[in-house]
């Protein structure tokens, strides 16, 4: 972009690329900072939400068995009281919902999440737990097996808010 004074602003080149590094490492340096945390989980519950419903529509038997596979797999961790483990198979979980939607943007999106925030999955665990996991994830696929996409997109919403809620009882710590 180039203004010139009284005349306007002009497009000096159409390439965008450098639009995508705004932002970058201003607010995210601190890989547990609590804003950063609730950022995340309110974008979770605005994403999965309505891709548990588009995943309900159009799941095939192949992702549907991936879910499975998975949630048994989180289940064996658990008993195995091997967190690493359960987090793993539980972003799995997560991104197959995402690639069942068939939606680019939304599989892109959860990818670069899950991949660049790994330790805020970790982290959760370490403060949430899995018992609540397991059974969202098991209602989750029942609902996706119905194809009750309604069903679906609620489950999701009820599973990633009692994480923000139990997490982080909509309180912002004092600085």
């Amino acid at each position: 972009m180039e203004s010139i004074h009284g005349k306007g602003t002009y497009l000096k080149s159409n390439d965008l690329n450098s639009l995508g590094n705004r932002g970058k490492g201003r607010e995210y340096k601190d890989p547990f900072n609590y804003r950063s945390m609730v950022s995340l989980l309110e974008f979770r519950l605005i994403i999965e939400t309505e891709a548990a419903y588009y995943a309900a529509k159009r799941m095939t038997d192949e992702h549907l068995s991936n879910l499975k596979i998975y949630l048994e797999k989180m289940q064996m961790a658990v008993n195995a009281n091997d967190p690493k483990t359960f987090v793993h198979y539980d972003m799995c979980f997560h991104l197959e919902i995402a690639y069942s939607t068939g939606n680019p943007f939304i599989i892109e999106s959860l990818q670069n999440v899950f991949v660049e925030k790994a330790d805020y999955f970790y982290m959760l665990n370490e403060n949430y737990g899995y018992i609540d996991g397991i059974y969202y994830h098991t209602l989750l696929v029942k609902a996706i097996e119905m194809k009750d996409a309604i069903k679906a997109r609620r489950t999701m919403r009820n599973h990633v808010q009692k994480i923000l809620e139990d997490t982080f009882h909509e309180e912002e710590p004092t600085e």
